[in-house]
């Protein structure tokens, strides 16, 4: 992972919902940028038990099962 992809993921801790353009303007990225940067880290971490998953209307969030 790179370091776009831990700071998308410390957003992510706190449990709240970010749409693309909140994570974009946080990371000085474009939003297609952040939409690739979750599908490659929604492949790193399932086999954790973790997933970014989206809202329709909400935005992003981060689900992790136990």
């Amino acid at each position: 992972m790179d370091k776009r992809m831990y700071r998308i993921l410390d957003m992510f801790s706190n449990g709240q919902y970010y749409t693309a353009e909140k994570i974009a303007e946080q990371l000085n990225i474009s939003t297609k940028t952040v939409r690739n940067l979750l599908k490659e880290i929604n492949r790193e971490i399932e086999a954790s038990g973790a997933l970014i998953r989206s809202k329709y209307g909400v935005g992003y969030y981060l689900e992790v099962s136990k």
